[in-house]
């Protein structure tokens, strides 16, 4: 009689064996973001200014590349696709809404990524498949399961992960002035997403087609976006021997770094009442926004009729987008100054004022006034992801936290096509956008009835050590950094697991 197979299991010895094996495989697939790179500390040594001013510029950059996923700039482009398909307005909101879902779906394992892979990988990757999918996968687009497919990449690579990975970028970098360096960025995606590249991506649509279009903003990304993601891109001050705000630290092990980056873990986050009223105001917000910019079309056609149309659009996209970068840089100072209960919450209550005036009517000067302040409720909560979650939950898993946040977002986004998608005529619509204006008023109350203490005091003072005289001690400890990283990528053995924690430890 032959020897009886055995059956594998966990807890046989070859089972535990295979266990570990998988456990050091998927450990390896880590990039350490407490060490510095060589191009990064040769790039700190020779800024003149603290490096996180760039980080400002290069952050705003990314989010600025999150606009060919945005809402406004595909609901300016979404009639050429329809028209080229021969599909109806409520099919293309069903397929929108199930693709913005699936994307969302998708946001927390992007924001694992970051703080597994770091921003500089997640952005070199993010910006190969954005434009893979912009001069690609847009040849393939014929009917609905292809359209589908094309924005559904479209919503996760832009305007989930690359806006994720810009807001993320510049609040490890910023503690005490987060909010204002997220309110200048914040204006360069205010007006990107619903100035610049809305009305230059319509434009395309009438010249070129829409096809033509993506192709141009694809080769924007990989010839724009690309290069500087991959050599200016720096994952936390600390690894360069500073502190956010321009302050210098000492030390420069790995485990010293980790240890001075504060922060709540996931599932501590996800207990607070705070985390949730967060992400209803944000589910809320783009469910509205997300609707009003994705039919607005169809919207001012009905009142304005088509040869006033044209007008009206302009109209709209230039008062949302310039009231809305007004209102990010004025916001982002007060994010610095007051709990930002007093600042989601006032701005939920706006909100609501914007839809109603929306209901009334719909002239171009109405059309102006309705755009204006809804511009003023998308500046207070543009930045929310990046500088209230870290705000309260710290920056040690940022990434995470704002990863479930904004998969919230992109929920309401995702849903927010279908009731005025579903209804037809000028009636319907105005008593879509009332019971709509209804949600905000809910979340404004539950914003005001949380506490939204700040894990980080105000008064809390990091220990300075750029007096006068240490230039010399600053020169030598780049010194030291840039010796430690050569022989670390030098040494033997650099993937035998040290340093690496186990995969529940990162939440």
């Amino acid at each position: 009689m032959g020897k009886q197979a055995t059956a594998y299991s966990p807890s046989s010895g070859e089972g535990k064996q295979a266990a570990a094996h998988a456990s050091s495989c998927f450990a390896g697939l880590r990039v350490d973001t407490t060490k510095p790179t060589r191009i990064g500390l040769w790039l700190v040594k020779r800024w003149p200014f603290y490096y996180g001013y760039w980080i400002l510029m290069v952050g705003t950059f990314a989010k600025f590349f999150s606009a060919p996923g945005q809402t406004p700039v595909m609901g300016s482009i979404m009639s050429f696709i329809r028209e080229d398909l021969g599909i109806t307005k409520g099919t293309v909101s069903v397929l929108y809404c199930i693709a913005t879902f699936l994307s969302s779906v998708s946001l927390p394992l992007v924001g694992y990524c970051l703080d597994r892979f770091g921003l500089r990988v997640s952005g070199i990757c993010d910006a190969v498949l954005l434009a893979t999918t912009c001069l690609v996968l847009s040849n393939f687009v014929e009917g609905p399961l292809t359209l589908t497919g094309f924005l559904y990449m479209l919503r996760l690579f832009g305007q989930g992960t690359m806006q994720l990975i810009g807001t993320t970028l510049i609040s490890k970098w910023w503690i005490k002035h987060r909010g204002k360096m997220q309110g200048i960025s914040g204006m360069g995606l205010s007006l990107s997403q619903a100035g610049i590249f809305t009305i230059l991506a319509r434009m395309g649509g009438e010249t070129i087609g829409w096809l033509h279009t993506y192709w141009v903003i694809g080769g924007i990304v990989v010839f724009g976006f690309l290069p500087v993601c991959t050599i200016f891109f720096l994952e936390t001050p600390e690894a360069y021997g500073m502190k956010p705000d321009n302050e210098r630290m000492s030390g420069s092990s790995s485990k010293e770094t980790e240890d001075v980056i504060e922060g709540m873990t996931v599932w501590e986050a996800l207990r607070t009442t705070s985390f949730w009223a967060l992400f209803f105001a944000g589910f809320v917000w783009a469910f509205n926004a997300a609707a009003i910019f994705f039919h607005i079309t169809t919207l001012l056609e009905e009142d304005l009729g088509k040869q006033q149309l044209s007008r009206g659009l302009t109209t709209f996209y230039i008062g949302a987008s310039t009231s809305a970068a007004v209102s990010t840089f004025t916001v982002g100072f007060l994010f610095d100054r007051i709990s930002p209960k007093y600042i989601i919450g006032p701005a939920m209550l706006i909100h609501f004022i914007a839809l109603n005036l929306l209901a009334i009517d719909r002239s171009v000067t109405l059309t102006l006034c309705h755009a204006i302040v809804l511009g003023i409720t998308n500046g207070c909560m543009n930045n929310m992801s990046g500088v209230v979650t870290a705000y309260l939950f710290g920056r040690k898993h940022l990434g995470k936290l704002s990863g479930i946040g904004w998969a919230g977002i992109v929920v309401g986004s995702s849903l927010s096509t279908l009731p005025l998608g579903l209804v037809d005529g000028q009636e319907n619509h105005t008593l879509v956008l009332r019971v709509l204006s209804v949600c905000p008023v809910v979340s404004a109350l539950f914003i005001f009835a949380c506490p939204m203490k700040p894990i980080v005091p105000p008064k809390q003072k990091f220990h300075q050590h750029r007096r006068g005289g240490q230039k010399g001690d600053d020169n030598l400890e780049m010194q030291n950094l840039l010796k430690d990283t050569l022989d670390s990528n030098d040494a033997n053995g650099n993937g035998n697991g040290n340093g690496r924690r186990d995969f529940q430890e990162d939440f």
